[in-house]
């Protein structure tokens, strides 16, 4: 505020021989003779967003902080907008202008709308959320969902009125109103059984039946978990047949 105090004298003492006396200097020149660090010592405290994001008068940085063995100098954000910037939870965060994947905005969601962007738990940092037309997992719109009826199965898996999900990305033939997460990558509805968007087989529902974490079997074949995929076997599912 020193700026606008053009009409006011600063009074300063100087003590020369032991004899004070005083001396008045207009604040124009008391500028030139306060150093800089002197005058960044009278600024407010920085404040703190979280996830390391501060903002001071300069704007919004990223403060110096060391991952693993490796150094991440400060780093200066002008493109954020100072005022409106705001961190919704781990996995969003947003300014007036866009929303940005991760408290840190490492980047752009790109055509999320900033003013009804949400999270659909905020509580979670699950990189799942919406505005008032998509869905958007981590920085993609999910092609074809409906905001309104969306939601969150497991880690992997989200459906919503018309579709099944795995990782955002639609489960062609799969059906929401039976399906059921099997593993990480694979589940089943009521005619198959798919993992990641691939149709696996067929399968009898009224016969399918769990074996254990890892195998299951209907009336006509048995369906093994081998790491990320199922395999569908004539007998069982012993390390021989695999």
């Amino acid at each position: 505020m020193i700026k606008y105090w053009k009409t006011i004298f600063c009074v300063m003492i100087v003590v020369i021989l032991g004899t004070s006396f005083f001396i008045f200097i207009p604040v124009t020149d008391l500028q030139r003779i306060v150093p800089k660090a002197t005058q960044i010592l009278s600024l407010p405290q920085p404040l703190f967003f979280g996830c390391n994001m501060y903002r001071d008068n300069a704007g919004i940085y990223m403060e110096a902080h060391d991952v693993g063995n490796m150094h991440f100098p400060r780093e200066q954000r002008p493109e954020l907008d100072d005022e409106s910037f705001v961190i919704i939870n781990k996995a969003y965060s947003k300014d007036k202008n866009h929303v940005y994947l991760n408290c840190t905005a490492d980047r752009i969601v790109v055509g999320a709308d900033s003013a009804t962007f949400a999270p659909y738990d905020i509580k979670k940092d699950v990189r799942l959320g919406r505005d008032k037309t998509n869905v958007y997992y981590n920085d993609y719109v999910v092609e074809g969902a409906d905001p309104d009826t969306y939601i969150e199965i497991t880690s992997s898996f989200d459906k919503d009125k018309n579709n099944v999900y795995f990782i955002g990305r639609k489960i062609e033939g799969a059906d929401p109103e039976t399906y059921v997460p099997l593993s990480y990558s694979c589940g089943r509805d009521q005619w198959a059984i798919y993992c990641e968007q691939k149709r696996i087989s067929s399968i009898d529902a009224e016969t399918f039946t769990q074996i254990d974490a890892k195998s299951w079997h209907d009336k006509d074949h048995y369906y093994c978990m081998l790491y990320s995929d199922i395999q569908v076997k004539e007998k069982d599912c012993s390390i021989s047949q695999y």
